[in-house]
């Protein structure tokens, strides 16, 4: 099993590293300016626990998932692009929160209950749009293999936003 996911392994560090430098930016962001981040944190307020929260949170993050997969078609450009901007967003997000005196246990709660499935599943999102070339000329990286991963994003995803529907909204 474990071989089977090193295949994507240099991929998937590479999604890792772009993330993250997004999420020091987010995080920088937010300590020189902040005007727009009320905006996002009111749109987080609008989302009720519920099946409809699951169904809009699935389909927006699966949509996230799908164009960053695109990248396996266009070279990787908009893959960079969502996961680095998916980074300062969730940077500038969790900074936010907690220079808000929100209490730790409660950006805990709020996060960690669907982001335990959800980034892992956009970072593999991520690697395979990153497979680029490889794909095309590598056999190891057949139609198989990559209709395996993604069922495995649009299952996490889905488990990913049942837990924030349903649990992570009710907290």
């Amino acid at each position: 099993m474990l071989n089977y996911f090193s295949r994507l392994r240099n991929t998937f560090i590479l999604s890792a590293i772009v993330f993250g430098i997004g999420l020091i930016i987010g995080v920088m962001i937010i300590f020189s300016t902040s005007p727009q981040m009320e905006e996002a944190a009111e749109l987080q307020r609008t989302y009720k626990a519920g099946w409809y929260s699951v169904y809009s949170i699935f389909l927006n993050n699966i949509l996230v998932c799908l164009v960053l997969m695109l990248g396996l078609f266009t070279f990787g450009i908009p893959t960079f692009i969502y996961l680095l901007f998916n980074g300062i967003s969730i940077g500038a997000g969790l900074t936010h929160l907690i220079l808000s005196d929100q209490p730790l246990l409660n950006i805990f709660l709020k996060v960690i209950p669907h982001g335990i499935f959800e980034i892992p599943f956009f970072l593999l999102a991520g690697a395979i749009g990153f497979l680029g070339f490889t794909f095309y000329f590598n056999r190891k990286y057949g139609l198989k293999f990559l209709l395996k991963h993604v069922v495995m994003v649009i299952i996490g995803i889905l488990l990913a936003s049942i837990v924030e529907g349903l649990i992570t909204l009710n907290l």
